[in-house]
């Protein structure tokens, strides 16, 4: 309990590191400002420059990746460390320049960014409780994006001005929901694993929400 809530000098330049580079990836996905498309053509778009959309997609990019991977990770770690556990954030900085590379390649983030590694005796249940956090933060945040992106679609609120992304909270929320399904996938080392090993109840009251709010995303409209 006395650790609870500390960061190392070494994991603090791992979480700056890790949510930089994964930043600049989804910037370049996200701005359309790759360089090679399907057909393996120089230039995905001749109409969308990366000098107009690369640099304003920066900081929406950083603010969703803050939510959607940062508090994530946060979630176990303070979880974690809750039960006295040693907890710390090590990024994968090859993982992570692989993801910079194909998404300024290709426009498609494929992201292994690293994940808390977590030390000393925990219970089965205790494991569950502490992956079953970095989904409930995904799920809540898509959840507060639902009502904002319903209420600002036909506005200019929140529009992003980028070309394959239009409105920032449908874009979270998406986001947020695919990274809570993919993490609940009960396959070692995903959370899911953990969970449904803990209680198979937890596991499925958790893929509710996720499910519900995959539902009226497609509702709303897609991408």
């Amino acid at each position: 309990m006395g650790e609870a809530f500390r960061f190392s000098g070494k994991e603090i330049v791992h979480l700056v590191f890790a949510t930089v580079v994964l930043a600049s990836a989804f910037a370049f996905a996200l701005s359309g400002s790759f360089f090679i498309d399907l057909g393996l053509h120089v230039g995905h778009d001749p109409g969308i420059k990366w000098d107009v959309f690369l640099w304003p997609a920066l900081p929406i990019s950083l603010a969703i990746v803050f939510g959607a991977f940062v508090l994530h990770e946060l979630a176990h770690k303070f979880s974690a460390q809750f039960y006295g556990l040693w907890a710390e954030f090590r990024a994968s900085f090859g993982g992570l320049l692989l993801a910079l590379g194909v998404s300024a390649g290709l426009g498609v983030v494929v992201a292994p960014p690293g994940a808390v590694v977590i030390r000393g005796p925990a219970s089965d249940r205790e494991a569950g409780v502490i992956s079953v956090w970095g989904p409930v933060v995904n799920i809540v945040l898509a959840g507060v994006c639902l009502p904002l992106w319903l209420l600002t679609d036909q506005s200019q609120v929140a529009r992003t001005g980028l070309p394959l992304a239009e409105n920032f909270f449908q874009l979270v929320l998406f986001i947020n929901v695919v990274l809570a399904a993919f993490n609940m996938i009960p396959v070692k080392p995903l959370d899911g694993s953990k969970i449904v090993r803990w209680s198979v109840v937890a596991f499925v009251l958790t893929w509710v929400p996720i499910v519900a709010l995959f539902y009226l995303l497609l509702q709303g409209g897609s991408f």
